[in-house]
């Protein structure tokens, strides 16, 4: 049975967990009629479950087949990501289809958003996809293989699992991943912040940004 063009992102990080070929995976996803991707993309759930996969896959390869671009953070901005005819960068699958906004942080206006692209972007932004995502860092959450059908509880034990072995309350301070200073606006501000961390049990009333050790570290699957 052919592969679904929402699937093929899963198929590709699945590759790598299994130390397959990825060559012929990135091909087929590099001539994907554009049209045909934004059609099997026609929900968030299956939206988010394909740019997080394929955010996560590239990543890795890249970063192995160019360590030093990887070391001098080259690779998140350069346009090497090949989907549906297009050059992507990580930060673009990141910013632009996942988080709805430019790759400064900045909310794109939907004037300046073409129309394929708002076909296959999330309409609603869920904040736990940083808790998904695998840039190949050392500091990164696990690699897991996400899919439509079951993306809001594999979030939630991703962003669970990965806070539970992160965040550090001392008192009334929250010890937290630096990422949640890139991203806060996700998450509603430094208040947004609070309340996000309270909902998972980690009360605090102020926050400490934790470092985040860049040093590559590829495939590391939960």
């Amino acid at each position: 049975m052919a592969v679904k063009p929402a699937e093929m992102s899963t198929e590709l990080l699945e590759a790598l967990r299994n130390r397959g070929e990825t060559e012929q995976l990135e091909q087929r996803l590099a001539e994907l009629a554009p049209g045909r991707l934004a059609d099997s993309l026609r929900s968030d759930r299956r939206k988010n479950a394909f740019w997080i996969n394929l955010y996560s896959a590239e990543a890795q390869i890249l970063s192995e087949r160019s360590p030093l671009l990887r070391r001098l953070k080259i690779i998140y901005v350069a346009p090497s990501v090949r989907v549906a005819g297009r050059r992507m960068s990580l930060q673009r699958l990141e910013s632009n289809m996942l988080r709805r906004k430019t790759i400064f942080g900045t909310h794109k206006p939907h004037w300046l958003t073409g129309s394929w692209e708002r076909r296959v972007r999330v309409e609603d932004v869920d904040p736990r996809v940083h808790f998904a995502l695998n840039c190949a860092a050392e500091s990164c959450p696990p690699i897991r293989s996400y899919t439509p059908e079951d993306i809001d509880e594999q979030l939630e034990v991703a962003t669970r699992s990965y806070l539970e072995s992160e965040v550090v309350v001392k008192g009334q301070v929250a010890e937290v991943p630096r990422l949640f200073k890139w991203y806060s606006g996700d998450f509603g501000g430094r208040d947004g912040v609070l309340d996000f961390l309270d909902g998972y049990g980690f009360g605090a009333e102020r926050i400490d940004f934790k470092g985040w050790d860049w040093s590559i570290s590829t495939r590391e699957f939960a």
